[in-house]
């Protein structure tokens, strides 16, 4: 029996990669506060004190409570602020009552499997009157892997 291991199947397509989170940050509250304030659920708390999630050497300094996007991420950047901002929904106006010190990040992770080029990221006007009116800071982190140098 023999094994033909052609090296153009050897190297599949790695399919770059979305994701999309927002984040409140800097209160002093317990994170449980917040999901009862903005009347929406997290997928994601901290306390001052937890572990940081990839070493338990160091330790969390803030509270942080975050929801994050559901969509798959290999879709373009929109869909998963589009999908961020449909679990906010009618609660925008919670977000003004949040705890003095607390700030609102949307933080998006975008890594390049292969290049050149990458996902489209295109945030509409909408987009960006909705999370200006949350008082929300855009963060985006971008990571090329396997892509040729420029």
């Amino acid at each position: 029996m023999s094994f033909d291991n052609n090296a153009e199947n050897t190297h599949a397509t790695i399919a770059d990669e979305i994701s999309v989170r927002l984040v409140v940050t800097g209160f002093a509250c317990d994170p449980d506060h917040i999901t009862k304030l903005l009347g929406i659920q997290p997928d994601v708390v901290w306390r001052i004190g937890d572990d940081l999630s990839f070493t338990s050497d160091r330790k969390r300094t803030d509270n942080g409570w975050g929801i994050e996007s559901k969509v798959s991420n290999t879709v373009d950047l929109d869909a998963h602020v589009a999908a961020i901002l449909r679990v906010i929904g009618n609660a925008k106006s919670n977000f003004k009552n949040l705890p003095q010190g607390s700030t609102i990040s949307l933080s998006c992770g975008i890594t390049v499997n292969q290049g050149p080029g990458g996902p489209s990221m295109v945030f509409s006007p909408q987009m960006v009157a909705i999370l200006a009116e949350l008082g929300a800071e855009i963060s985006i982190d971008l990571y090329c892997l396997n892509c040729p140098e420029a």
